[in-house]
């Protein structure tokens, strides 16, 4: 082809690339008009364990939990003040114990067409919670699920909360007298209520009449329009300052043990006020997630038997100052002592290290602000959540000691951009630097590659790369949920950049 062939070609190709311009800047006028749906979080917000929502991590205001989650765990969303809204699936049936407690912000709930169960505390001073629709298919609803929710207290029938031992029904005392306890309609109950016809076999206790049952032992009951809660004294299941009378074999939660009789079970001793000292069952190698959170407990000595604790197994134990950490432990969850005495009182003290290091040499919480952060000699791990939201950390130097970085460590610090030593770090968990900008990989790096940055052990350290085409920023911009001249701008002179540089290219020739 000639050059003036090649003058034509060029000349003929103006018009419509002018025109491809202009209907680039007419389809993102349009995109950006119209209104963006809110989003669902990023699934890695979302500690998710088989179908149970363990915790939300996110910084959403909105937030909608994914599909297919059918429990939402206990204090899965405690004390988080940022949230306003949550909107569950179709799928959740059951709102653990304090799921929502301390959600100062929460406004409105959209709950699941199939919820059945809202546990104790769940909305626990949820102050601002103005709006949640109960479906007909909650069956449960504990006494204390909404505590502190002022604005909605009248609207939600929950105290007393009486469960039949027949029907596994809810019932609410207030609504069953002797003249019409099996005559109302259905249709004339409330979604939080179902009345239960009595059936008593009656026997006198102190004056009240009762339904005598030994299968409802620590049930509560209907008494005379009020209700009661029995109590086997031969199987209290608490162990106070004075244990006096029966062994404290005989006094154990009964559902305290796993099958195998290994473990301490979730929530053993969830917000049970009136333990203060407890003393473990020979065996057990492992407290799970919440044992004895928000429990009364002073003192605990964790034998040497253990060697895990779950999340937030601690948790909340505004009165417990004295624990023994046996160096058998080799791998504590996160929030495990989190707002204990003992962990506020080693926050507060000074002199004291900035670093805590209990069990076989885990770290788990730091209290320094120091950009350059040198670790103890000694630390083999470090726990999840140790470092998180540390953002003025720049430099992290890792002992030989060191092993293992469990998932969450450093997340949030989002400033953190070089190691040295570590040279026997051999595990570092998929979300260890979680919302840090860089990442760790075991493939093999080209040291020369632009985001190489060293070595931490077996793992390359690499940093996290953003896309900086000016097309794709200028779409980023444009799109951004509302009409922007700097985003138009960016495409607009793209485009033209291009097209003048080509009709450079063919003058020069």
């Amino acid at each position: 082809m000639t050059r003036k062939e090649n003058r034509l070609s060029v000349k003929h190709r103006q018009p419509f690339l002018k025109i491809t311009a202009m209907l680039f800047l007419l389809t993102a006028i349009i995109l950006t008009q119209v209104p963006v749906p809110t989003l669902q979080a990023a699934t890695d917000d979302f500690q998710i364990s088989g179908n149970s929502l363990i915790e939300y991590n996110g910084k959403d205001t909105n937030v909608t939990i994914p599909d297919n989650v059918q429990v939402i765990a206990t204090e899965a969303f405690a004390d988080n003040t940022g949230i306003t809204q949550v909107t569950m699936p179709d799928s959740v049936t059951t709102i653990g114990k304090s799921a929502f407690s301390g959600c100062t912000s929460l406004e409105t709930v959209v709950a699941s067409a199939n919820l059945s169960e809202i546990n104790a505390y769940a909305f626990e001073k949820c102050a601002k919670l103005a709006q949640i629709d109960l479906p007909e298919s909650v069956s449960f609803v504990d006494e204390t699920a909404f505590a502190d929710c002022l604005l909605i207290k009248d609207k939600i029938k929950t105290t007393p909360l009486i469960t039949d031992e027949s029907t596994s029904q809810l019932v609410s005392a207030n609504d069953i007298n002797a003249s019409d306890s099996s005559s109302k309609p259905a249709s004339e109950i409330n979604a939080t209520t179902t009345q239960v016809p009595a059936q008593p076999v009656k026997q006198a206790i102190d004056g009240m009449e009762t339904t005598e049952d030994t299968s409802v032992i620590g049930k509560t009951k209907i008494v005379g329009g009020g209700a009661l809660v029995l109590i086997d004294p031969h199987k209290t299941n608490v162990i106070s300052d004075g244990v006096s009378g029966n062994s404290l074999a005989s006094q154990r939660n009964e559902n305290e043990l796993s099958t195998d009789g290994t473990k301490l079970v979730k929530e053993s001793y969830y917000r049970n006020a009136k333990l203060k000292n407890y003393v473990f069952p020979s065996g057990i190698l492992e407290i799970e997630e919440f044992a004895f959170a928000r429990s009364g407990l002073k003192k605990i000595a964790i034998p040497d038997t253990v060697t895990k604790i779950g999340y937030a197994a601690f948790y909340h134990c505004d009165d417990l100052s004295d624990i023994t950490i046996p160096d058998t432990v080799t791998e504590i969850a996160s929030e495990a002592f989190n707002k204990t005495a003992w962990m506020n009182q080693w926050l507060t003290l000074t002199p004291n290290s900035d670093f805590l290091v209990v069990g076989d040499n885990i770290l788990i919480a730091y209290k320094g602000n120091a950009e350059q952060v040198i670790l103890p000699d000694t630390v083999k791990q470090i726990a999840s959540g140790t470092f998180k939201n540390h953002a003025e950390i720049i430099e992290m130097v890792f002992p030989d000691a060191l092993v293992t970085i469990r998932n969450n460590a450093f997340d949030g610090c989002e400033n953190l951009q070089s190691f040295s030593g570590g040279d026997n770090l051999s595990v570092i968990e998929k979300k260890a630097f979680e919302n840090c900008p860089i990442e760790v990989t075991s493939a093999t790096v080209k040291e020369s590659s632009n985001n190489y940055i060293g070595n931490i052990g077996n793992y390359q350290v690499l940093k996290k790369m953003e896309k900086t085409d000016p097309i794709w920023n200028g779409l980023k911009i444009a799109g951004s949920g509302g009409l922007s001249l700097v985003g138009i701008g960016i495409l607009l002179s793209t485009i033209l950049k291009k097209n003048n540089t080509k009709k450079n290219l063919y003058r020069n020739k």
